[in-house]
């Protein structure tokens, strides 16, 4: 597990069940959920959960929360994958509810953010390398150049779980640092792949390189474009994931 273990992993603290709840998305998928450009989900396991990215617009956000009966004030950590603002616009509005969040991004992001999030009482913590963020939930740390964006890794009794926010860094790039990482198969990804003007043959290299890495499951969405959910629609079959916003996502448990 190379230096993991100094990173705070343990097998004990894989997740039996886990729930991702897709809050903000371009796509909606329920009655009652708005859709907005950007991306918002809550990953809820067993005695933690996290909400990653804030989407775009506030009250957006807030909106899709309430049909899955999530209440704000109850969060208390906050994972910003990148400094954009269809993925950070929407934090004001859970900052104005609560003081107790500790909200990780990266060193790169603004001054201006980290001091808005500061103003209201919250603390925040830079995230560089891959780090151990609470019980079962990682972060890769910081990937690519510009922007430098993180992805979220959760540890589930199926394998991993990789939430992306827009891949500006390369899905494939971002998934061989976590299997290189952690050497263990990859359950799920899902997110934002950032592939609205790849062509049909750089889409099915794509998709077929993750099949060969073994990710079992995979649901684009965002930034993903409908021509990437068409192909890995073909190539992952009934592994493939077509979520939005108002989808939940149920992992292990009964």
């Amino acid at each position: 597990m190379n230096d993991l273990k100094e990173l705070g992993f343990d097998e004990r603290s894989i997740f039996k069940a886990v729930e991702i709840f897709v809050i903000v998305d371009n796509y909606s998928k329920a009655k009652g959920f708005l859709n907005d450009w950007g991306f918002s989900c809550l990953v809820k396991s067993d005695n933690e959960s996290i909400l990653f990215d804030t989407g775009n617009d506030g009250r957006i956000l807030l909106t899709n929360m309430k049909p899955f009966g999530l209440d704000p004030r109850n969060f208390n950590k906050i994972f910003l994958s990148h400094d954009h603002h269809d993925h950070t616009g929407g934090i004001a509005a859970i900052l104005n509810l609560t003081t107790r969040v500790e909200v990780y991004l990266l060193p790169s992001f603004s001054s201006e953010i980290k001091e808005s999030i500061k103003s209201y009482g919250n603390e925040v913590i830079e995230v560089k390398e891959i780090s151990h963020l609470a019980s079962g939930f990682y972060s890769t740390g910081e990937l690519g150049s510009y922007p430098k964006e993180q992805s979220l890794i959760v540890d589930t009794v199926n394998g991993l779980v990789v939430v992306v926010g827009c891949s500006h860094p390369g899905i494939v790039n971002i998934v061989k640092t976590v299997k290189n990482k952690f050497e263990k198969k990859i359950h799920l990804v899902l997110g934002g792949f950032h592939l609205l003007d790849a062509s049909e043959e750089e889409l099915r290299i794509i998709a077929e390189k993750l099949r060969e890495m073994d990710v079992k499951k995979i649901a684009p969405c965002h930034c993903s474009g409908e021509l990437t959910k068409e192909i890995f629609s073909e190539v992952y079959g009934n592994d493939f994931l077509d979520v939005g916003a108002g989808s939940i996502i149920k992992i292990g448990g009964d």
